[in-house]
């Protein structure tokens, strides 16, 4: 579908053009005057259609390169969860990658056949004996990417919210209380869907996507973030937005974070 619409967008644009070229050179004022008005709205009509679709068209053309040279295609779909108390984030250290990052993490998914349909293998990088959507496409089932992002927005089929990712890395660890937050509520904020980028440890193109949640806070769990912000712990740390912009960057030094912590700014 999607490389269908690059087409036509692009069958569009030559029509217009040469439309415009044809009125233009007709003698008749009254066509230069057409030709004007119509290049004005039909430009505009593209111009608008490719700035809106252009998150597609560039994903396609990426699609095409990758299936012409036969590259994989990793992909991480996940949560993040955007905890601000005052103009400090709260980030959580990860033991396995070594750096801060907000909480939150890759997705379980509930049907046991989705690999099968959409021709999936399981990511080196996917815990073990999880559903986890950390997974690979290979060959030409690089296609079926446009319908899993379908199957994905849809939200059925798979966790939707990240409650379990902020109670496996803020409750069960004692950082924050469970009774405090056990009524915690979640708003979504968001979908990020950055550019196929190539990961040279993995070895792999890959495209992630991150849903932005931010908590509901009532005043008892405000107040004990408020107390978190002010007991520095090596498990967690606060930075402001101009710190995460600059890369971890602190008045104290380097802090080594995540190059998604910029998306819950």
């Amino acid at each position: 579908m999607l490389v269908l619409i690059y087409f036509i967008l692009r069958v569009l644009a030559a029509i217009t053009s040469a439309l415009y070229l044809y009125l233009a050179t007709n003698p008749d004022e009254l066509s230069k005057t057409i030709a004007g008005i119509f290049l004005a709205g039909a430009s505009a009509s593209v111009f608008e259609s490719v700035r809106h679709n252009w998150g597609n068209i560039r994903l396609t053309l990426k699609i095409i390169r990758l299936s012409t040279v036969g590259q994989p295609l990793r992909i991480s779909f996940a949560s993040l969860i955007r905890v601000k108390i005052d103009d400090h984030f709260l980030l959580v250290f990860s033991k396995k990658w070594q750096q801060y990052s907000p909480a939150g993490g890759a997705y379980r998914y509930f049907d046991d056949n989705l690999k099968n349909e959409f021709q999936l293998s399981d990511d080196s990088a996917k815990a073990l004996n999880v559903n986890e959507l950390r997974l690979v496409f290979k060959g030409k089932a690089i296609w079926k990417v446009f319908s899993f992002i379908k199957w994905f927005e849809s939200r059925r089929g798979r966790e939707s919210d990240p409650h379990r990712e902020f109670a496996e890395e803020l409750i069960s660890n004692g950082i924050l209380s469970a009774t405090t937050f056990a009524d915690l509520m979640f708003q979504f904020d968001r979908t990020v869907m950055p550019d196929i980028d190539y990961s040279t440890g993995l070895q792999k193109h890959q495209l992630f996507a991150w849903e932005i949640f931010c908590p509901v806070l009532n005043d008892a769990q405000r107040q004990a973030l408020n107390h978190l912000k002010n007991t520095p712990d090596s498990r967690y740390c606060f930075l402001t937005q101009e710190e995460i912009e600059r890369d971890g960057m602190t008045n104290n030094g380097q802090i080594k974070i995540g190059s998604h912590t910029k998306y819950i700014l």
